[in-house]
């Protein structure tokens, strides 16, 4: 049976949104483009786009991480292990962490059908915007999706210094040619993550026990650079590197070692012709190496003492698509995609283990779109298909003895969307949306991957299905939004810890419904910006144990809100503050009266000085030095204070008739 929180209906008129800046972008993940484009088709982005959350970069500088920032929009839900640079995922409309999709400039991070992303080593610095899709919003195929644009400097040159508590340091810097054809960026971070923390050393009834410790092997260094190329209007390239690398750590164990270190490299080509039935081509390539490192298994009792892994991920899209604005345009779109991992690990006996794996997929996808000639209304249907085969090897060797178990499995995944949207009048946007999901377990997750996770090859498909309606309006400097939305999942497939260690394996768990609003309201009118946003949801486990059936999910909160307030600018200060607020949690899905665990309050203040080019910004995270009850995998940092400084110079773009 559903309960939601009767007294928390009273926050649904003060509930929120913020970010505005981005409703007129264009529907393009990967950068926005050099010059305007033509009026209608500005309407129709704002139209489509309706219920797509953007983060702009304004915010993205101000927040002390990535999962902060997603902490604070409403319909997300973020896990965190620890303080920055930790282990991270993120929840969109109660979904499973492995549904939602995140790609990074156009090339997908996850597998071909989802699987969770480590949000963590991904540094603001190298941030541009986020955009968050919901499963039903334009551009999100069916799928609940997070969209990572690198740093762009069109036209634009600058750089950022940042200095926080817990050894926390950050430098970034941007350059864009003045025609805006080319533009670079690079970054760097790390932290110590040395914070102290109240601990109850595992014993919650024991209160005699309880001590402050402080976090040892937890530090964290991150770096990359991104390029974007424009050669031509319809020739779109990019590329990235990441290098991260972080001690793995828990309270209460003993002189830990455990290292994990990673890099990335990423590439992505799109060509778009410009004829009236436009081809496209698409194509990305993503290579992946890890290491890991654990000689004492501190890490935990059955976590390999060393792995090295690398991994490829090819894709290619072709398509053609008509696009002139009314009732029949259409675009048919095949795909392939090629995934491979290779791994030397030793795992608690000192056996060598050689697991290596790919899949191969191929897909069709189909997409409809009509709208009126006005653009006041339309709508959007969607399917596709993928055939997917994988195939493992699994080598142990053991002095002269050795083992192989080939494995070979076919899968078939597919989804269906549909999107109906208006704009009654000029200030008023509406949509209703719908999507059918059958998901095939992902590529990493039967296969496993570095330090972590085990293989579990006996997975089976799960289903979802997702409705959402909302309206959005926009008034003289006002911005309010609200949705609401219906969520199925039969047998989703889920990531869980074995024992007290953090090695995690993936089962079928049992299903759930869940429900909720999203509500949000804005204003954004210097000297005064405000906006609050919030979330009321619910959710019932399905299933045949009279103990778990009608339960509500493993730390799924009832509510959340945030409130942002700035005024200025005077003689160029600004300043501003922030509040999150997040409801209790069950620790387990028995809903024992001993399972309840607090929520979570969060609340920050800044001050900003600019003058031309340059500004200094001081700023103080969890005020109130809040510390979780307790925490399934690490605590998180008490109170921060930070003190950044940006340079950036801009020149107008050169018109075409200029160049």
């Amino acid at each position: 049976m559903f309960r939601i929180v009767p007294s928390m209906l009273l926050i649904v008129p003060a509930l929120a949104l913020a970010q505005v800046d981005s409703v007129d972008r264009p529907m393009d993940s990967v950068a926005a483009p050099r010059e305007a484009h033509l009026e209608q088709r500005v309407v129709r982005a704002v139209s489509e786009r309706s219920g797509v959350g953007s983060i702009g970069r304004e915010e993205l500088a101000g927040a002390p991480s990535l999962a902060a920032v997603l902490d604070h929009q409403s319909g997300v839900q973020v896990r965190r292990a620890g303080g920055l640079g930790s282990y991270t995922t993120a929840s969109l409309h109660a979904s499973p962490a492995q549904q939602v999709e995140v790609w990074m400039d156009g090339v997908p991070l996850g597998g071909s059908t989802g699987s969770k992303v480590d949000l963590g080593p991904f540094p603001l610095e190298g941030l541009e915007r986020v955009e968050i899709r919901q499963a039903g919003s334009t551009g999100a195929f069916g799928s609940p999706r997070i969209d990572l644009v690198s740093r762009s400097g069109w036209t634009q040159r600058g750089a950022s210094l940042r200095l926080a508590s817990y050894g926390e340091r950050g430098v970034s810097g941007w350059w864009g040619d003045d025609e805006g054809r080319a533009t670079v960026s690079a970054w760097w971070e790390s932290a110590r993550n040395d914070y102290p923390f109240p601990w109850d050393n595992g014993t919650r009834y024991n209160t005699a026990d309880d001590r402050q410790v402080r976090l040892s092997n937890n530090d964290y260094e991150g770096r990359g650079a991104a390029l974007s190329w424009r050669p031509t209007e319809s020739v779109d390239v990019s590329a990235r590197v990441d290098d991260s690398r972080r001690g793995i750590s828990a309270p209460g164990w003993v002189d830990p070692a455990a290292r994990l270190e990673g890099t990335s490299a990423q590439g992505f080509l799109r060509w778009v012709g410009d004829w009236d039935w436009k081809p496209s081509v698409e194509g990305s390539g993503k290579w992946d190496a890890s290491v890991w490192r654990d000689p004492n298994r501190t890490a935990g009792w059955n976590v390999d003492r060393s792995a090295d892994e690398t991994a490829w991920d090819l894709a290619a899209r072709v398509a053609v698509a008509r696009d002139r604005g009314d009732w029949a345009d259409v675009e048919v779109a095949g795909k392939t995609r090629w995934e491979t991992s290779d791994r030397q690990s030793t795992g608690n006996a000192a056996v060598a283990v050689t697991p290596s794996g790919n899949r191969r997929t191929l897909g069709l996808q189909g997409i409809w779109n009509g709208r009126s000639a006005s653009s006041r209304w339309g709508a959007q249907v969607g399917a596709s298909t993928d055939w997917i085969v994988d195939s493992r090897d699994w080598a142990e060797s053991l002095g002269d003895v050795s083992r192989i178990e080939p494995l070979e499995t076919p899968w078939e995944s597919h989804r269906v969307h549909g999107r109906l949207w208006g704009r009654p009048a000029g200030s008023l946007e509406t949509w209703i949306s719908a999507s059918v999901r059958q998901r095939a377990p992902d590529f990493r997750e039967w296969m496993g991957d570095n330090g972590f996770t085990l293989q579990t090859p006996d997975l089976s498909s799960e289903l979802s299905i997702s409705r959402e309606i909302g309206l959005k309006i926009l008034v003289d400097g006002w911005t309010g939004e609200a949705a609401g939305w219906f969520q199925t999942y039969r047998d989703p497939i889920e990531a869980y810890q074995k024992g007290a260690s953090p090695l995690v394996a993936h089962r079928n768990a049992a299903g759930y419904e869940a429900f909720g609003i999203d509500a949000r309201l804005g204003w954004e009118k210097d000297p005064f910006r405000a906006a609050a946003q919030g979330t009321l949801q619910d959710a019932a486990v399905s299933d045949g144990n009279p103990s778990l059936d009608g339960k509500r999910p493993v730390r799924f909160p009832a509510w959340k809100a945030s409130v942002d307030a700035s005024a200025g600018p005077w003689r160029g200060w600004r300043a501003g503050t922030g509040l999150a607020l997040e409801g209790a949690t069950y620790a387990s899905e028995l809903n024992r009266a001993t399972d309840l665990r607090d929520g979570k309050v969060d609340m920050g203040a800044w001050i900003r000085w600019s003058r031309g080019a340059v500004s200094a910004t001081v700023q103080a995270d969890n005020l109130f030095d809040e510390h979780a009850e307790d925490w399934e995998d690490l605590p998180q940092p008490g109170r921060r204070y930070s003190v950044r400084l940006d340079f950036e110079f801009s020149k107008p773009t050169k018109t075409r008739e200029e160049r």
